[in-house]
This record gives C-alpha cells, structure tokens and sequence, in this order.
C-alpha cells in the first residue's frame, strides 16, 4: 500500500503542477462537454430560428434538475473513492466502484421512464411561451428518453478522476463530440428534423462516450484486483462504502436539487417575459459556459486533491491545494467576466442573427458580468468542503443562500416589475453574494474554533 501511495503524484509530487496536469483535461472534458450544447444552439438558431433556440433552454433548468441531481450525486460520492486511494485501501476502493455504479442503473433508469408522462405539464408550470411549447416538449422527452447514458458516462468519468485519471473522460467526450458535430448537421441540415435531430444526435453521443468510459473503468478494477492480491472482500468494508457514499452523495444530490429548483423558479419568471427575453437569456446562458466550467473544474479538482492528501495524512498540503484552486478561479473568472462584459453583441452573433434578442442580451450580460467571481462560494466551496469531508454545511448553505435569497429577490421584484427581466437576473449575483458571505464566515469561524482547540491542548 505504502508503494502505491509513493507512486500517486497527487499526494507526492509538486502540486501545483499536479493541480494543472490534472485540471487542463478536466476544463478540456468538460469544454467539449459543453460544446453539445453550444453546437445544437449554432445549429438550431442558425438553421431555424430563436424560438427554436429558446424552447431548447426554456426546459433546461428542469432537466438539469433530474439528470444533474443525480451526477453531483455521484461526482461528490467519488470523494469516498479518492480518499482511499489516497490512503492505499484497495479494498474499499473496488467496493464504492461497485456500490456507484449499481446506483448509477438505478438512477438513470428511473430518471429515463418516469418524467416522461409529465412533460407537457412541466412545460406549463415552468409558462414556457406558447410559440416554443411543442419544440421544447419535443426536445425534452428525447434527452430524457436517453439520459441514462450521459449518468453512466458521468459516473464513471467521476470514478477515473478520483483516482487521478482526468484524461480518458476528456478523449472519449472528444470523440463523441466529432459524432456529435456529424450528426447535428445531417440531421437538421439535410433531415430537417430541427430540435428532434438536436436531441437524437446529442443522445447517440452519450452512448458513445459511456461505452468508452466504462470499457477503461473496468480495466481499471481488473488491475485494482491484481494490486489487491486474493484477499476476500469484508462485507463490513461494503456496507462501510455504502454508508459513505450515502453521506457524501444525498446531501450533495439534495443540494444540486435545490439548486436547480431556484433555477426553475427564476427560469419560469424569465419565460414570462417574452420570446424575445427567453431567446436574450438562453444566448447569455451559451456564451458565459466557462465561468461554470472552470467553476466546476476547480470544484472536482479541489476535491479530489484534498480528498487524497487528508487520506494520506497530509493534512498542510491540503490546505495549500485549497489555496491554490482559490487563486486559479478568481484570476481566470475576472478575465472571462471583462471579456463578456465588452464583446456579448459580437459573439451573440454566432447563435442568432435577430438584432433585437442581440441587444437584449448585450443589456443582460452587462449587468450579470461584474458579478461572476462572488458565485466562488455556492460553485467553489462546495467542492472544498467535500474534500475535507463536510457534506452537509454546502446543503445547508445552498438552501439559506441560493433558495432563500432568489426567492427573497423575486418577491422585491413583485413590488416594483416582475415581468422585468432586468429586475429578475440580478437575483443570481444577489443569491452568489449571500452563499459565498455564509461559506466565508463559517470557513473563518471553523479555523479560529481551531485554533482554541489547539491552544486548550497545549494548556
């Protein structure tokens, strides 16, 4: 166990050029990830038009609510499995492997079948604009229809990246991603199907990139059983690996979900707004995709490097790790917010050609840019806290800040425009101030109780 542990550069080696070897096919899996969907939207608004493009995003927040749920579920849950890597513990390893990917099936079988019968409601109480209802309805049941693929390939994906490998999940996304290019073009272009070859050639995809993920995963248990010898496995281990993914993942899916609800809940105020609005939010919505990418990055980076270090008793390289995301994600979120603030006209055009959504959402992006770097605590810190093995001050987090300050944002709003998309937006900068502000403050507080603890001691 002691060789493995020498051999695993994230506990070893320099790392701060560990965390960059590590993020750079993260941010790379991650940008081709995102370029499904920033594809379908050039497609889609190129080729038949914004309402098109915004019945693609007026139902996002709701499928992001259910598929995303549940791969935050098993992104933190992998937490578990970077921890006893770190600590050499082959055995509990293999077990949370086994234990995440039996829940994946569960999961996305479940997530595929039953949202179907509830579509056209969904669309309703989310007052998706009456000219996008059909198209959105459309879109919405095929990627639901397969997204037990894309869970599959995310939970395998999270399982190799806690052990350190960050670039398989990165070529297979890449590969699929050409499929997926291929495919959108065909089927909209030369099919005319619209939304439905969208969401056909997004799923077909999936399939592609979850075959080629699990295809490593399991090479990868196979050389994990030779390292493990022929000792048998304790079904106290098992039980112990499912209570740990249980107390990393649930709090981490129920935080996703609360997430997405304020989402859902802001995303219906949006749709009330008008075509016209719904279409200048989606485009804000396809050009600010790194802010959340690196966000995200970061977040699993943080994570599983902290993660490994705690388990390997390294407890001040850790907290460097912890420092060392912190100043990556303020130094590149600045850059990409002064970047949007100047030029969203000019790349809007590359989605849609209406001048007046243009307008719109160079009005939005304005208002929005400046914010970005305060959402460090709901994106960031969350993943931190994980790697240190607290999973339910983000939960509780999320719930005081994100849902409690939206809502508290749009019921201001009922007293002056609701139906002002302006007055609307500035609920996300308001809900990321307040959760970082309780992230910080509990972070300060958690180190000074530290400290006291320590100086009792020495009494």
């Amino acid at each position: 166990m002691k060789s493995m542990t020498q051999n695993n550069k994230i506990v070893t080696g320099n790392l701060f050029v560990e965390i960059l070897k590590y993020l750079a096919p993260l941010i790379l899996s991650m940008l081709i990830q995102q370029s499904y969907q920033t594809i379908d939207a050039i497609i889609i608004g190129q080729g038949v038009g914004a309402n098109a493009l915004g019945a693609i995003d007026a139902t996002y927040g709701f499928i992001k609510l259910l598929i995303n749920s549940v791969i935050i579920l098993y992104t933190a849950a992998s937490v578990v499995v970077a921890k006893h890597y770190g600590a050499g513990d082959i055995i509990s390893v293999k077990n949370s492997i086994k234990v995440m990917l039996v829940l994946a099936v569960v999961t996305g079988i479940f997530i595929t079948l039953s949202p179907l019968l509830l579509i056209k409601t969904i669309c309703n109480v989310m007052s998706v604009p009456k000219e996008m209802l059909g198209e959105a309805m459309l879109y919405t049941e095929i990627i639901l229809g397969g997204s037990i693929f894309m869970i599959l390939f995310n939970c395998g994906g999270s399982i190799l990246k806690s052990l350190g490998d960050s670039r398989l999940p990165a070529t297979a996304l890449a590969f699929s991603c050409m499929i997926n290019i291929v495919l959108d073009a065909f089927l909209v272009f030369c099919l005319n199907l619209g939304v439905e070859g969208v969401a056909f050639a997004t799923v077909i995809a999936n399939i592609v990139s979850a075959s080629i993920v699990l295809a490593k995963l399991w090479k990868t248990y196979i050389d994990l059983e030779k390292r493990e010898g022929t000792r048998k496995n304790d079904s106290n281990v098992l039980i112990r690996s499912i209570r740990e993914i249980m107390i990393f993942g649930v709090p981490a899916a129920g935080q996703s979900i609360l997430f997405s609800f304020s989402n859902i809940f802001l995303q219906s105020n949006i749709n009330k707004c008008g075509a016209k609005a719904v279409s200048a939010w989606a485009v804000c919505g396809k050009l600010d995709f790194l802010i959340w990418i690196i966000a995200d990055g970061l977040s699993i980076t943080g994570a599983t490097f902290i993660a490994q270090n705690i388990g390997a008793k390294e407890g001040k390289r850790a907290k460097r790790a912890e420092r060392y995301v912190l100043k990556i994600f303020v130094a590149t979120i600045v850059l990409i917010s002064t970047i949007l603030y100047f030029t969203t006209p000019l790349l809007a055009l590359v989605f849609i050609k209406d001048k007046a959504v243009i307008n719109v959402a160079g009005m939005l992006m304005k208002q929005i840019a400046p914010f970005y770097v305060t959402c460090i605590g709901a994106e960031l810190y969350s993943g931190i806290f994980r790697g240190y093995g607290k999973a339910l001050q983000p939960v509780i987090f999320t719930l005081v800040g994100t849902i409690g300050g939206r809502t508290l944002w749009i019921f201001i709003c009922s007293s002056i425009e609701r139906t002002d998309i302006k007055n609307i937006i500035l609920a996300y900068p308001f809900s990321w101030i307040l959760t970082t502000a309780l992230f910080i403050f509990y972070r300060l507080l958690d180190r000074k109780i530290g400290k006291m603890r320590q100086s009792y001691r020495l009494i």
